[in-house]
C-alpha cells in the first residue's frame, strides 16, 4: 500500500509543510484539480449526503465520474491532539480501499486523499472515491418487493466479502448493514475508517468476531433475516473460525 503515497505513473503525491495530496492521475481534470485545491469551499456548493460531528460527506458530480468527498472533522482541540500523531482516517480509508480492490472485493475506486498537516503533525482529512449509485444493505433487505431467494443470494455474497476480507487478515470494524451498498448484483463496502490488518491470529480472530456481531446486531428486530444472515455466516465460517 506504501506505493500509493509515492510518486509514480499511476499517483501524484504533493507534500509541502501544511498538506499532502495524493491523487490517481486518471482523475486529474480541472474540476479535480479545483476539488484538491480548495475541497470545503467546492464541497459547500453541492449535495450533502451526511453531515454530524465526525464527518461530512458530500457528493460532487463531475462530468466523466461522480466523485464523493469524506471529510474527517476535528470534534475539538483536545481530539486534535489526541488525533495529530495517529494515521489519519482519510489515510486509512486510503490505503485500505487499494488493498482491498487487490484482493478482489468491492469497494468504491479511492481517487484522492488529502491530509492537513503542521509540519510532521497531522490535522484533519479528506477522502475522495467513486460514487456508487446503489441501496443500502438495509433498505434492501427490508424492502417487501425484494424476492427472498435475491436476499438469500445477497446475504451469500455479503458474507462472501467479509469472508474474503477477513482470510486476508483484513478487518472491517464497523459492519454496520449502512456500510454496504447493493450494486449491479454485487455488495460494495464503505466507510474504511476503522479496517485494520491483523498479523496476530488471536487478534484477528477477536476483530472477526465483532465484525460479525455487529452486523448481526442490525437485523434484531427481523428475526427472519437474522436466521438468514447466521445461516450464511455458519457456512462460510463454522468449519474454520474456531480453529482461524
Amino acid at each position: 500500500m506504501k506505493d500509493t503515497q509515492l510518486p509514480s505513473n499511476n499517483f501524484r503525491c504533493d507534500k509541502t509543510f501544511y498538506r499532502h495530496t495524493f491523487v490517481n492521475r486518471r482523475y486529474l481534470t480541472p474540476l479535480m484539480e479545483e476539488l484538491l485545491d480548495s475541497p470545503d469551499s467546492v464541497m459547500a456548493e453541492h449535495n450533502i449526503l451526511k453531515t454530524d460531528r465526525t464527518n461530512t460527506i458530500v457528493h460532487i458530480p463531475m462530468g466523466e465520474f461522480d466523485v464523493v468527498i469524506k471529510r474527517n472533522n476535528l470534534h475539538n482541540i483536545l481530539h486534535a491532539i489526541k488525533r495529530c500523531c495517529r494515521m489519519t482516517r482519510g489515510m486509512r480509508a486510503w490505503r485500505y480501499a487499494h488493498l482491498l480492490n487487490q484482493i478482489g472485493v468491492d469497494t468504491p475506486r479511492p481517487m484522492a486523499m488529502i491530509e492537513n498537516h503542521w509540519g510532521p503533525l497531522r490535522k484533519n482529512s479528506y477522502y475522495l472515491y467513486e460514487f456508487i449509485p446503489g441501496t443500502l444493505a438495509t433498505d434492501y433487505f427490508l424492502n417487501p418487493q425484494i424476492d427472498i431467494e435475491e436476499k438469500e443470494n445477497m446475504a451469500k455474497i455479503i458474507v462472501s466479502t467479509l469472508n474474503k476480507m477477513h482470510s486476508a487478515g483484513v478487518t472491517h470494524g464497523d459492519t454496520k448493514a449502512t456500510n454496504f451498498i447493493i450494486h449491479d448484483g454485487k455488495a460494495w463496502v464503505l466507510d474504511l475508517d476503522a479496517t485494520g490488518h491483523h498479523c496476530c491470529k488471536h487478534r484477528l480472530k477477536r476483530a472477526k468476531a465483532k465484525d460479525i456481531a455487529r452486523f448481526m446486531r442490525c437485523w434484531e428486530e427481523d428475526k427472519n433475516l437474522q436466521a438468514l444472515f447466521q445461516k450464511c455466516f455458519d457456512e462460510y465460517y463454522i468449519k474454520n473460525f474456531t480453529s482461524s
